[in-house]
């Protein structure tokens, strides 16, 4: 089995363990120090077009004390999933875009996700809520939003772009 999917890879963590986005429809986590594949994710109907790693939650079953348990994923499917790596599944799935999603990113401040999508839209989702209509939406990219990030100093700032 390949250590990682072809596509995004997210960062990687302390313990050398990182997250590939796959065009395969999964994900993988994979131990870089080894390599070897911790765990395979499928739930995407279509290419996972990034996944990131939640900025505060830490478990101890992948490796210590601060190994991440919760990513994000976003895929052509037009949805962005939760997953808990202590589950191996997807604990909450928003069915976020009419298009592909492209790029999401944790706001590290507030329990909340950012995802831009093939629609040319940036939403901004509230994790803790059941409902799946985003906080806000934001309309104006003349293409679609390829890229955007939380600032890592101001909660209240968000860079995007297409």
């Amino acid at each position: 089995m390949e250590p990682y999917s072809e596509g995004n890879v997210s960062g990687i963590t302390a313990q050398s363990i990182f997250a590939s986005a796959g065009n395969d429809s999964t994900i993988r986590i994979t131990d870089f120090s080894k390599p070897e594949v911790v765990c395979v994710l499928k739930g995407h109907a279509g290419p996972v077009h990034q996944v990131t790693w939640h900025p505060t939650q830490y478990h101890p079953l992948i490796h210590s004390d601060y190994s991440p348990h919760i990513i994000a994923s976003g895929g052509g499917d037009g949805t962005i999933r939760i997953w808990d790596l202590r589950k191996k599944e997807a604990v909450k799935v928003i069915v976020a875009h009419l298009q592909d999603v492209l790029s999401i990113d944790f706001n590290k401040y507030e329990n909340a996700l950012a995802s831009g999508g093939g629609d040319h839209l940036v939403k901004i989702w509230d994790l803790k809520s059941t409902k799946e209509t985003p906080l806000r939406f934001f309309p104006g990219h003349t293409f679609p939003v390829k890229k955007l990030k939380f600032s890592a100093f101001n909660k209240n700032i968000l860079a995007s772009g297409g």
